[in-house]
């Protein structure tokens, strides 16, 4: 099984996310909600670490990474 292993910029554009979210709607269980529905996303790597969309598909350059789209939004997406 693959390991995730978040990088600090990750982690620091999660709590941003969160407390922009939590910020906008002025409930703190939405931000958490939703910060957790994308690192449930991306923990799903572990058991699919080919799982998503290669982003050469949507970009003109050769790279191996791939983008999840986190809910039923399509205009939020993980990268």
């Amino acid at each position: 099984m693959a390991k995730i292993v978040y990088s600090q910029v990750a982690i620091n554009d999660l709590d941003e996310i969160g407390d922009y979210i939590a910020e906008n709607t002025q409930n703190p269980a939405i931000a958490l909600n939703a910060v957790n529905k994308i690192q449930d996303t991306i923990d799903n790597l572990k058991a699919f670490p080919e799982m998503g969309t290669k982003l050469s598909t949507l970009i003109d350059a050769e790279t191996d990474y791939r983008f999840l789209v986190c809910g039923n939004d399509s205009a939020r997406s993980c990268y």
